[in-house]
């Protein structure tokens, strides 16, 4: 007689690749954020360090659309995105991001991506301020350096929380 045989295909493993796209796909545009936003602070002059801001604000949720292929749904979280990084700097950035993004994605889990941008700013000051600036004495391009290493810890963190999202 004939054997029936059935293959079972754990939902986990596609959820796990998807989740891993999007936290790669978010990384890699906080990182490339972090660096253009790197080079805009180079001139100490206002409107770049906000243009800078604006570009760092977007990087996470462009990486977000990429990933999941909403490239039309997230221009509104983009824009807003760039808002509320471009308003605060420090913890009033880490606040306003993630409300303001998370409001307008709608499969973020607002909770989640508040926490993680919160934590990841407190680990990206940490990391500053106890390991780059005693290390960096007296040289005064510690704030471009600081600046990419609290915009990169920053997004990496925002990346594992629009990962996890769903």
């Amino acid at each position: 007689m004939f054997s029936m045989l059935t293959v079972a295909v754990d939902a986990s493993d596609e959820n796990q690749s998807s989740e891993m796209r999007i936290r790669l796909f978010t990384a890699v545009a906080s990182i490339v954020a972090a660096v253009i936003g790197m080079l805009l602070v180079r001139s100490a002059s206002v409107h770049t360090l906000i243009i800078s801001l604006l570009v760092i604000g977007v990087g996470p949720v462009l990486g977000y659309a990429l990933a999941t292929n909403s490239m039309g749904k997230s221009i509104v979280p983009m824009i807003l995105g760039a808002l509320g990084a471009a308003l605060g700097l420090g913890l009033i950035s880490a606040i306003l991001w993630p409300i303001l993004v998370g409001a307008t994605l709608k499969l973020v889990s607002l909770g989640q991506l508040l926490l993680w941008s919160i934590v990841a700013e407190i680990i990206a000051l940490l990391a500053v301020f106890l390991i780059l600036i005693p290390s960096m004495g007296q040289n005064p391009s510690w704030l471009q350096t600081a600046f990419l290493v609290s915009s990169i810890l920053w997004g990496l963190g925002v990346s594992y929380a629009l990962s996890k999202s769903k």
